[in-house]
């Protein structure tokens, strides 16, 4: 069913999944760590991962955010750059230089993280 939504992520792949399921992928996962134990908070961040970010949201949530932002770049192959564009303006501003191109740990993070993905 979802092979005609292969690049389909986030907030619009969610929606396909209620409308198709009757529940979405972060509602499911939220569940399922609840279940396992996780404390609250987990469960929470985890439900609204799909979500765009609001002024309110918990530090948990913003890594969660930036980790999913990073790894879709890495699936997508982006270019440093391009990588560092995606993560919310907090990471962002932590993780630039003095002339607003990624910084060094950022870069190499980054680039340690392409070498892993697999390819096909």
């Amino acid at each position: 069913m979802f092979a005609g939504y292969a690049s389909v992520r986030g907030a619009e792949l969610a929606a396909i999944e209620s409308e198709s399921f009757g529940i979405d992928h972060p509602t499911v996962g939220a569940l399922w760590v609840e279940t396992i134990g996780f404390p609250q908070p987990v469960a929470d961040t985890i439900r609204k991962c799909a979500k765009p970010l609001s002024p309110g949201d918990a530090p948990l949530d913003l890594a969660l955010r930036s980790a999913l932002a990073i790894a879709a770049a890495v699936v997508a192959q982006s270019d440093t750059e391009a990588a560092l564009a995606t993560l919310p303006d907090f990471a962002r501003a932590n993780l630039v230089g003095g002339d607003g191109k990624p910084d060094a740990s950022f870069t190499k993070l980054y680039d340690a993280l392409l070498e892993t993905q697999p390819t096909f």
